[in-house]
């Protein structure tokens, strides 16, 4: 019974379909291209998507019939820049359609990819811990015994009536900034966590093994609010800071250019007149003023009556 009931549940998808389906993906290459940011390419995207098809023929089946479904999903995919198919974005089928999921694995990595954050923290907080909220500081969580190995981070359990009922007390996560600053600490208790789990389209992942993943999703995606998550980020910080230095460059004073001489007449050319220098035939005692050699008198000299007594003179009437 079990290996018939198994066998019903296989989806036989043709060679044929996939290989239209493969087709369909690709001519849509070029609007994948103008979506995708730059770390990934258009070729690269649409082979990741095709293989993703084939190794889920109920994921494949559904985008056969529903062939819209899958495009919507893989442009969704594209625009947030994520490998479709994988931990970062997955392929759903919901009622018969393909529905993409971002994952809290895809959202971690754009906080990353923008380039504003250096590390992300994101935990759960089971029965018997405490959290220590120190803002504008990381909060503190606290375990018994600070034995972090064996935590039963299970999401729900069953009551007397084996039905599922949340355990866990909430979950939190926040990011450091480049700089070393802490975002805003994003915290939800268990109140708040079944407020997102009743409008869920499915409450399965919620209520089973790995519930606490859907814990971590929701805190992630309220994280996503407050920390920059496009690459268009990076990109606009280097725009302002090439801006920034250009406005600094014209803003800095010229330099101050030596004074030109004074233009010459017409007709005449501009000659510039040497400088003075001194007379080699002159002696150590001899120096150039106004063009004209001048004796410097030795040290202690002091004119006398008889300066003049070498100079022949006449006196008035003297003359023949």
């Amino acid at each position: 019974m079990a290996g018939r009931g198994q066998q019903s549940q296989e989806v036989a998808v043709r060679r044929e379909d996939m290989d239209n389906l493969g087709k369909m993906v690709a001519q849509y290459r070029g609007t994948f291209a103008r979506l995708l940011p730059a770390h990934l390419d258009a070729e690269t995207f649409v082979g990741i998507a095709a293989g993703a098809l084939w190794k889920n023929p109920k994921t494949a089946e559904a985008a056969i019939k529903n062939p819209d479904s899958l495009i919507i999903a893989l442009r969704d995919c594209a625009r947030l820049g994520h490998e479709p198919g994988t931990d970062q974005y997955a392929l759903t089928v919901r009622q018969g359609r393909i529905m993409g999921i971002e994952q809290y694995q895809g959202v971690i990595e754009r906080m990353y990819r923008a380039g504003a954050v250096v590390a992300v923290h994101a935990e759960v907080v089971a029965p018997g811990e405490r959290l220590q909220r120190r803002d504008p500081l990381p909060p503190l969580h606290h375990v018994p015994g600070d034995d972090w190995l064996n935590r039963d981070t299970s999401a729900v359990e069953l009551n007397e009536r084996e039905e599922p009922v949340p355990r866990l007390l909430g979950a939190y996560a926040y990011a450091i900034l480049e700089g070393g600053a802490c975002s805003r600490v994003v915290v939800m208790g268990r109140a708040e966590m079944m407020k997102h789990r009743a409008v869920a389209a499915t409450t399965a992942i919620w209520d089973g093994p790995f519930g606490s993943s859907m814990w971590l999703k929701t805190v992630c995606h309220e994280l996503e609010k407050w920390v920059p998550t496009s690459a268009e980020y990076r990109r606009e910080q280097a725009r302002a800071a090439a801006v920034m230095a250009d406005a600094m460059k014209s803003a800095a004073p010229a330099a101050t250019a030596a004074p030109s001489a004074p233009a010459a007449p017409p007709g005449t050319s501009q000659q510039r007149e040497p400088a003075p220098t001194p007379r080699d035939d002159l002696g150590g005692s001899a120096r150039v003023v106004d063009s004209t050699a001048v004796e410097t008198p030795p040290p202690g000299y002091e004119p006398g009556p008889n300066d003049w007594d070498d100079v022949p003179t006449t006196p008035p009437g003297g003359g023949q």
